[in-house]
């Protein structure tokens, strides 16, 4: 998580970027399968996230897929569990049908932000080309950071966001030589489509986000935690019903008390809906571990954990 005051942004979801570039069309997910056929002009491929999805590159190897990390290199071979790699599924049936699968199989999509599909006439190599260019952008004060636009849930909000510069939507929808990317993302029960309207003028230099672009891309990936954390919650403690607007404001309320790494702020969600299931006030387990020093966020949220169940059992207000 980033380390300023966490994002308290309108949602932008469904909104055109300015000026009209992009158009969006929302598919419900037992429709999906014939958005991935191809067609004499037109090749598709999947951007699949190894961080999510167990052993990945040796999945696609024993399916005889044709594919290539985005990464480069020491960055492919040091993260190659956790990097995203480019999947041509054009002549694939099987390939085709885990996108528009939900089961235990982690190979299957839906339901999981572990990957997007981006369909165009370009070889596997030219997109290649074009997309590991986003790998790593940086922003107006020359921080660089990775840009995990093959997480569903993370694209899905950016590019619905209505502040996103048409620089930056050009450089993600177009090759340079001006043909056309389509996006097909799942997320949330429906594939959206997106895709550019017009061709533009290819931007010269690098990627850079300005600050409201900046902005954006956090809001995306806290609505995606949030929704995260809201699963984890449901498969934790499912006699525990909490409320999307309870689970967001116990986010916010344990990332103010600097819990910044999503497990340790998780880990203080659950004990804070524990501590309501036990009739426990928070502060009161927060404040039995105030005197520990020198511990790590997780450490600190685990033992503010123990604290509940502790106050638990000795029947403590």
């Amino acid at each position: 998580m980033d380390s300023s005051v966490p994002p308290r942004f309108p949602s932008a979801d469904g909104r055109p970027p300015r000026r009209g570039y992009l158009s969006y069309c929302d598919v419900p997910d037992a429709e999906g399968a014939s958005l991935l056929e191809p067609s004499a002009e037109t090749r598709v491929f999947a951007l699949l996230d190894a961080a999510k999805i167990p052993g990945l590159p040796e999945r696609l190897e024993g399916l005889g897929a044709e594919f290539a990390c985005l990464f480069d290199g020491e960055a492919a071979e040091d993260y190659a569990e956790a990097a995203p790699y480019l999947v041509d599924m054009t002549d694939d049936a099987r390939l085709r049908a885990h996108v528009v699968t939900r089961s235990s199989d982690p190979l299957d999509l839906l339901g999981r932000n572990a990957g997007v599909v981006v369909t165009a006439p370009c070889t596997l190599a030219e997109i290649r080309d074009r997309l590991r260019r986003f790998t790593r952008i940086r922003d107006g004060r020359d921080r660089w950071y990775y840009f995990r636009f093959w997480d569903a849930g993370g694209l899905f909000h950016f590019l619905a966001d209505d502040r996103l510069p048409l620089d930056t939507a050009v450089r993600l929808c177009q090759m340079r030589d001006g043909t056309a990317l389509t996006w097909i993302v799942p997320h949330d029960g429906r594939f959206r489509i997106v895709t550019p309207t017009r061709t533009e003028a290819a931007p010269t230099g690098s990627l850079v986000l300005s600050d409201r672009e900046y902005d954006a891309l956090r809001l995306a990936r806290w609505i995606e935690f949030e929704r995260a954390v809201a699963d984890e919650l449901r498969a934790d403690v499912p006699e525990m019903e909490v409320t999307p607007g309870r689970i967001s404001e116990l986010c916010h309320r344990g990332f103010a008390l600097g819990l910044r790494v999503e497990l340790a702020l998780y880990t203080f969600v659950r004990a804070t809906v524990r501590a309501w299931h036990l009739q426990i006030h928070p502060d009161t387990a927060w404040g039995a571990i105030s005197h520990l020093r020198g511990l790590s966020q997780l450490d600190r949220a685990r033992a503010y954990e123990t604290a509940v169940e502790d106050i638990g059992r000795q029947g403590l207000p």
